[in-house]
Parts: C-alpha cells; sequence; structure tokens
C-alpha cells in the first residue's frame, strides 16, 4: 500500500480541462524560445431555453495559445469551421490551421495566423472536402497541403502572394506531406514527398510553376521521416 501511494504521488495529475479534440490531428505545437504552446480545441456547447422545450445545440472550434507563467494566461481564437490539423512555421511566425467541411460546395480553408498578435492574417482556398495536412518550407515562404481521402489534392502556396502556384490530385487518399531541406535540383523552388495509399510519391515544383511527381514504391509505410541533412 505505501509503494502504491508513493507511486501515485509521482504521476502527473490534471490541473485544468479546457476542453475536448475530437478528430484534430497534429494539433499542438511549442514555441519554446517565446515561451508559449498552442492547440485546439473543439468545445460542444448545450443551452437550455427552458427545462422540457427547447435545446440549442452549438460548437465552438479555437486555437488556444497558453503563456508559461507562473499563473495561467491565454489567448483564444476562435474560428467557425472543423479543425484538422495545425503547425508553427521554421521561422515562428506564422500559424497554419487546417479545417474541414462536410459541405462539398463549401471551401475547406487554411488559416494562417500571425505569431505576433495571435490574430488571423488571410485564409487559403482551394481544398473542397478538408485539410489532411501541410508543411511550411524552411524558409516559410511556403506551404505544401494536401487534402483529406474526399479529395486527394496538393497544393503549393506562395504565402506572399496568399495563393497557390500549382496543385494536383492523385487516385488514392494521402495521409502526410514532408518538405526536403534542401533541393535536388536547383532549377526547383521546392521539393517534396508524400505518403498515402501505399504509395510514396516525389514531387517537384521548378521556377515556371511545373508541378511533376513520380511514384517511389509501394510500401504499407505508415510515417515518413525526412532527415535534416
Amino acid at each position: 500500500m505505501y509503494l502504491l501511494r508513493r507511486l501515485n504521488e509521482s504521476l502527473p495529475t490534471i490541473k485544468y480541462l479546457a476542453g475536448y479534440e475530437n478528430d484534430t490531428h497534429s494539433n499542438i505545437i511549442w514555441n519554446e524560445e517565446a515561451g508559449w504552446f498552442g492547440y485546439t480545441c473543439e468545445n460542444y456547447v448545450h443551452f437550455s431555453r427552458d427545462l422540457h422545450l427547447v435545446y440549442i445545440s452549438t460548437y465552438h472550434f479555437k486555437v488556444i495559445i497558453e503563456f508559461l507563467r507562473e499563473e495561467r494566461f491565454q489567448k483564444v481564437i476562435t474560428l467557425s469551421d472543423y479543425l484538422s490539423v495545425m503547425k508553427l512555421s521554421p521561422d515562428k511566425e506564422f500559424i497554419a490551421v487546417g479545417s474541414a467541411t462536410m459541405d462539398q460546395q463549401m471551401l475547406a480553408v487554411i488559416y494562417i495566423i500571425s505569431t505576433y498578435n495571435f490574430s488571423p492574417l488571410f485564409t487559403l482556398k482551394l481544398h473542397d472536402r478538408g485539410v489532411q495536412d501541410f508543411e511550411f518550407s524552411t524558409d516559410s515562404k511556403y506551404l505544401v497541403s494536401c487534402g483529406n481521402f474526399k479529395e486527394n489534392r496538393v497544393v503549393v502556396w506562395n504565402l506572399k502572394d496568399q495563393a497557390p502556384l500549382a496543385h494536383s490530385k492523385l487516385p488514392h487518399k494521402i495521409n502526410e506531406v514532408k518538405i526536403m531541406p534542401k533541393n535536388l535540383q536547383e532549377k526547383n523552388i521546392i521539393e517534396f514527398v508524400t505518403i498515402g495509399g501505399e504509395q510514396l510519391t516525389y514531387w517537384s515544383l521548378n521556377k515556371e510553376n511545373q508541378l511533376s511527381r513520380f511514384a517511389v514504391f509501394f510500401t504499407p509505410v505508415t510515417n515518413l521521416t525526412i532527415p535534416a541533412n
């Protein structure tokens, strides 16, 4: 009993509960230099007008920035979409947040948020079902995104112009995208790989904004890591 009590004392405990998350993945970011971390939160709020008749339910989708101080301080960014993925740019100046939509007539946007004041700067609109994954280029000038399994679209974005440079669709789902830290060919603006449908695909975008690809191999790969060197 004494051993169990000592073990329980060493276990982490919940200090507070901010909400819950349902379908989001890759949704925690850290900025250790600035002393904050961020996460997405999906709060389901239930309102009752009276005890028997009318009930109103709503979802609140938030990006929450927690500042690492002695007393809890946070910045809450409320968005109007189902959130799917969130990442921090290498230069720590931008947060990208992907969304999803149940309506094919609506675009699933990517929010670009400033880390200076934690306000949305602009949105990127082309995906029509949902954003599965994305990654910033090493210089934070470009973003490569891929749609969910209902869309399977790959898009290369120019963040300065807030516009797509090129895009293409695959016949199979895409799970993940990784940008090469260094281009193999000087003629290319960016090189990256996607994985999904048991296929790893190599992509390149040249300076004429021509997007090319070829399948490298078929294998049940589930996670993709590219070494820095």
